[in-house]
């Protein structure tokens, strides 16, 4: 009877939470999905006095099951990236700040995750907003810098501090709401459409995501990434694949919450000789190949960096807590891609006092070894996992360089991710010149 009686509280206390989560964090809807129609509560962003791009990061607010809450959000961010295109057929007015005017664009694009939202006060957004105003004044008079920050329903406002961490399994579902509606996915090739560097304008676009935030970014680059690559095989064993583009000129994904199983077919891109040494013991079990087949171009730029510490119990520990109560027993289907050491190709370290235990022959490159502020991300070369040129990069790091799960904006790691998207800047410079002449 005692054992019904706590199921029964325990059913009625979850209920509750539901209900209160369907109603006192609900959002609704915009009536108009497919196209921003102005109203009394929010301006005409086809306003002709509206000089774009107005400095400002443009939030993208969505539901719980994917849908815009005012679809005029993206249309801003749209006509800030689209201020020199034609207006058309229609007529659409869209004027450029003078000084914007024949400059390339910078653009980041951000998803944020767990216990996070679009408050001007939340702290992702303002390490975000930091990131972009550094990346401003650091590209001052060379390219306009737009930031879009993407925001859903991930944290629980009216629960105390402490029970909070019981929302990871319910905003986990949510998350997955969001990436199967495709309005992220929708997002991205919006933004690609105007600002990646395939269009041979020195345009650039990184897109960032947290946790959860992550798990709907992979999901909405995932398969144009998949694409791209397999379009640039060379169509014969051991030949070079020509430089993949994607939707974004790179994808960042940050302690990313998601089934490790979701990554094998990425995985599977790569080849390589068999090492000398493993670095977990756990990875030296199971069949080991000389995988000596494709390989990557020297042109290719960073496609994917994923980075997880070891500090993240979030992903180490509830994560596969919540696998086992769904009955997911399989490993790659419990474990997330950062826990999972058969896919991690790099670690991110702290290098010694003098920064000599990380020098690179390739100073200008990103992709196989890069220092910045006293940390290293360095390509491993274990068994099985060494490929030159391999632009899938999952690092794991340490719990001194970000403590833990949301702990991704500390000063150090935020003054390294910033120096590492100024050298994807470059790099992709370097790399797409030759379609600019």
């Amino acid at each position: 009877m005692k054992f019904l009686s706590v199921l029964g509280i325990a059913f009625i206390c979850l209920l509750v939470y539901r209900l209160a989560t369907r109603t006192i964090d609900a959002t609704h809807p915009d009536v108009a999905q497919y196209k921003c129609q102005p109203g009394a509560t929010n301006r005409n962003p086809s306003d002709p006095n509206i000089m774009r791009p107005e400095g400002a990061i443009r939030v993208i607010r969505l539901t719980d099951n994917g849908e815009f809450i005012d679809r005029c959000e993206l249309t801003e961010a749209l006509y800030d990236l689209a201020c020199e295109q034609h207006p058309g057929a229609y007529g659409s007015q869209r004027r450029c700040r003078p000084e914007a005017v024949g400059l390339p664009k910078l653009t980041l694009l951000y998803v944020h995750g767990w216990k996070h939202g679009s408050d001007p006060d939340d702290s992702d957004y303002l390490n975000f907003k930091k990131l972009i105003d550094q990346l401003a004044e650091s590209n001052k008079s060379k390219k306009n810098v737009v930031g879009i920050y993407v925001s859903w329903q991930a944290d629980v406002e009216w629960l105390p501090w402490i029970f909070k961490n019981l929302s990871f399994w319910d905003k986990k579902a949510v998350a997955d709401n969001i990436a199967r509606a495709g309005a992220v996915t929708g997002i991205v090739g919006s933004v690609a459409a105007f600002s990646n560097s395939a269009r041979g304008r020195g345009d650039q676009f990184f897109a960032i995501g947290h946790s959860f935030g992550a798990r709907i970014l992979f999901s909405a680059t995932s398969q144009s990434i998949i694409y791209e690559t397999n379009r640039s095989h060379p169509g014969y064993a051991r030949g070079t694949y020509k430089p993949v583009k994607a939707a974004a000129d790179a994808v960042i994904l940050l302690n990313p919450a998601f089934e490790a199983a979701h990554f094998s077919f990425i995985d599977g891109f790569r080849r390589g000789k068999k090492g000398s040494e493993f670095t977990s013991p756990e990875c030296s079990v199971g069949n080991i190949e000389d995988r000596d087949e494709e390989k990557f171009s020297s042109d290719q730029t960073p496609l994917l960096l994923s980075i997880s510490s070891s500090g993240d119990y979030a992903t180490r520990f509830a994560f596969p807590a919540g696998a086992f109560l769904a009955f997911d027993f399989g490993r790659r289907q419990r474990t997330t891609i950062g826990n999972y050491c058969n896919f991690a190709t790099h670690i991110l370290r702290k290098t010694n006092a003098n920064g000599n235990d990380c020098e690179s022959d390739e100073p200008t490159r990103t992709i196989n070894s890069f220092k910045a502020e006293g940390l290293c991300l360095v390509r491993k070369k274990d068994v099985d996992r060494y490929q030159v040129d391999n632009p899938f990069m999952v690092a794991e790091t340490t719990s001194d360089i970000i403590e833990d799960h949301n702990d991704i904006w500390n000063e150090k790691f935020s003054i390294w991710l910033l120096a590492f998207v100024k050298a994807l800047e470059r790099r992709i410079e370097e790399t797409s010149q030759p379609a600019r002449n």
